[in-house]
């Protein structure tokens, strides 16, 4: 029996892969981050870091579905957004 190695040789799908992962770490950290500083502000710890969590996860999910389901020109012409 021998071992298969799985090689990617298509770099570009890759990328996509990494730049979903890093627009969604990024998200939910910001929100921590941002969360964290309001609760040192306003001494309420735990409320507005967990606020964050949940707002950055949120837009980390928002990110990677608006990257795996485009809007197809037909979508955004019916939605009056592609008006010129």
């Amino acid at each position: 029996m021998s071992a298969t190695c799985y090689v990617m040789t298509d770099k570009k799908s890759i990328i996509v892969y990494v730049d979903t992962g890093l627009q969604f770490a990024i998200a939910v950290a910001l929100g921590i981050v941002l969360g964290y500083f309001l609760d040192s502000k306003l001494n309420t710890l735990p409320i507005f870091l967990v606020i964050g969590l949940l707002f950055g996860a949120a837009a980390g999910f928002l990110n990677i579905y608006r990257a795996v389901y485009p809007r197809s020109q037909k979508d955004s012409q019916k939605s009056g957004l592609d008006e010129d």
